[in-house]
């Protein structure tokens, strides 16, 4: 039967033992295998009619998706499955398809040098460039999957650059950074990095006519001057004093941190240490790991410790992106007008000023293009009072590929990019076994929060009973087993179980 290959990165290439399958007749079929492949599974044929003829009745629908899967049937039979009321991917036949080897050498926590280069040399383009079906819903569907394989790319560059830069491999970064500003021109920090390899590799011209190419596209395109930092970094260069010694390699003044330090973040500094929910923290590290999960919101009542859990998950991917992390802190904000600026004041954006009336419109503007061109996460603490600004966070999600946003809320946001992580109370030990009260997490925060008001406080096995019954009360809630353990100082466990009942 031969390997069935697709190539979907850069245009569109339907193979079998080498040679192009012919006969499709419609894009709509070429579309179908398109999706089955991507997707690696079946659907209905009620869900592939309704996303090719949307604009048709069901019948009609039904009834011209039976010409592509026809086509289908005739041109690649084996490696597809189509049944009455099914159609997919034929998971045991032999195909390949380049997006998902892509993104194979893309995942793990630690890429090599050689798996990032694989996966580069497969994006010979974005996802289906050129193609198109008269389609809005499968047109959509490769929009958001064109932004972000489109952005797995950059970011597969980006960390390539910074390791070269790091190792001195100037020819190399060269190359990426080149690559990577053809397909983001707009990336300042790109800018910055390809003229700190110019000048480290002796050619100072093309590192000062850089800058000039970063002025230009940055006044064109968006009507804004380059950073402090990047034009801090054109004096140096032109200056002379970064500049590589052509006897030894070596750089003689230490380069700028750009590219180096660790991201910034603005956490708060916590007084107290973190306790349990590492099965929590595990999966919203999960969730982060999928780039197809852009805005998570951990949904719960209040006291559940939604704040907490999202600094400390969001501490934990500090490594992971680029231009930092940031805690933008909603609760004290009186109106849905106001998250723009409560944004703009945790990630240092200094807004410039507008005509009247058309100064939350500016604002959103400067906001949409300052986050354009970021690899950042942001944590919106305490949504639930501002919903009707959640379009706020679809827009930067929408004109930032590389933004994530995690959100805590007690309620949902209602966005169709919404993945909600609901947040119940810690878990706590039962009423029937309390001799294993203090292999619980929740039992140890309760013993953290008494030792704060009573240094001498402990737990005897006579006291298990009526600690396990503070936790019932309280539903396993962490800041009402802090509220509890603050009264070990005036009551005994028992009282403290009969004031909770």
């Amino acid at each position: 039967m031969g390997q069935l290959r697709i190539h979907i990165l850069g245009g569109l290439t339907i193979q079998r033992r080498g040679y192009p399958v012919t006969g499709f007749n419609t894009r709509k079929a070429m579309a179908l295998l398109v999706y089955f492949a991507c997707t690696g599974r079946s659907h209905s044929r009620q869900t592939l009619a309704e996303m090719l003829w949307e604009d048709r009745s069901q019948a009609q629908s039904l009834t011209n998706l039976r010409g592509p899967l026809s086509r289908l049937r005739q041109t690649v039979g084996p490696y597809v499955t189509i049944t009455r009321e099914m159609a997919g991917i034929n998971l045991a036949s032999s195909w390949w398809l380049d997006a998902a080897e892509f993104e194979r050498a893309l995942s793990g926590a630690a890429q090599t040098t050689a798996q990032l280069e694989t996966a580069l040399e497969l994006y010979r383009g974005d996802f289906l460039e050129g193609f198109f079906v008269d389609s809005q819903a499968f047109e959509e569907w490769t929009r958001i999957e064109r932004e972000r394989l489109h952005y797995l790319a950059i970011d597969a560059l980006d960390t390539l650059i910074t390791r070269h830069l790091g190792q001195g491999a100037y020819s190399a970064g060269i190359t990426c950074a080149s690559r990577l500003l053809q397909m983001d021109n707009l990336r300042e920090e790109t800018h910055r990095q390809l003229m700190e390899l110019l000048a480290l590799a002796g050619q100072r011209e093309a590192a000062l006519a850089q800058y000039e190419t970063c002025r230009r596209l940055l006044n064109d395109e968006l009507s804004v001057l380059p950073t402090p930092e990047t034009t801090a970094l054109y004096e140096r260069i032109r200056s002379g004093q970064l500049i590589r010694d052509r006897s030894t390699g070596n750089e003689i003044v230490h380069r700028t941190d750009t590219v180096s330090s660790r991201p910034r973040h603005n956490l708060p500094v916590q007084t107290t240490p973190f306790v349990g929910r590492e099965a929590e923290l595990a999966d919203l590290a999960r969730l982060f790991a999928d780039p197809t999960v852009r805005l998570v919101t951990i949904l719960g009542p209040g006291g559940m410790g939604k704040t907490r859990l999202a600094i400390e998950a969001a501490a934990a991917q500090l490594d992971h992106f680029t231009h930092g992390v940031f805690f933008v802190p909603l609760a004290a904000l009186p109106t849905p007008a106001d998250i723009a600026r409560a944004l703009a004041d945790a990630i240092g954006l200094q807004f410039e000023g507008g005509g009247p009336g058309s100064e939350h419109r500016n604002a959103q503007q400067q906001l949409l293009d300052y986050f354009r061109q970021k690899h950042q996460l942001l944590v919106m603490d305490n949504f639930e009072h501002l919903l009707e600004g959640a379009d706020l966070l679809t827009a930067i999600l929408q004109a930032a590929p590389g933004v994530r946003i995690l959100a805590t809320s007690r309620e949902r946001l209602h966005l169709s990019s919404e993945t909600v992580f609901t947040l119940g109370g810690m878990a706590f030990p039962g009423l029937d076994s309390p001799e294993d009260a203090l292999h619980y997490d929740s039992v140890q925060l309760f013993l953290q929060s008494a030792r704060r008001v009573r240094r001498d406080f402990d737990l005897c096995p006579g006291d298990l009973p009526s600690v396990s019954l503070i936790h019932h009360l309280v539903g396993g809630m962490p800041l009402g087993l802090r509220l509890a353990a603050g009264w070990v100082d005036q009551f005994s466990l028992e009282e403290i179980v009969q004031e909770l009942s």
